[in-house]
């Protein structure tokens, strides 16, 4: 995965990339290093760069559950359906579900 990196100007030797290496255990992202270009060493992202990549995962379930509980409250059962069928497909996905 390549992310922006900020720079110091235009010549600042930086890149506008970098690489980040994924660490997952039974399908979950358990761990996030970035990898120094010089050096190849890697370092793992601070809480506040895990909190800032969580936010977005965060806010659309919010929003999803925003919009089932949305369509019960109208009697709308298809669209709880579609609910329970999208969670169980993400999860065998993830190899949660037998």
């Amino acid at each position: 995965m390549s992310a922006p990196a900020p720079s110091n100007d235009a010549s600042g030797g930086r890149s506008n990339t970098e690489e980040w290496v994924f660490t997952v255990t039974n399908g979950v992202v358990t761990r996030i290093e970035r990898v120094n270009a010089t050096s190849g060493a890697r370092s793992e992202l601070s809480a506040e760069e895990y909190a800032w990549i969580a936010s977005g995962y965060y806010a659309a379930y919010y929003m999803g559950i925003r919009d089932y509980a949305h369509a019960i409250a109208i009697g709308n059962g298809d669209a709880a359906t579609a609910y329970y069928q999208g969670m169980a497909q993400y999860l065998g996905a993830l190899g949660q579900l037998g």
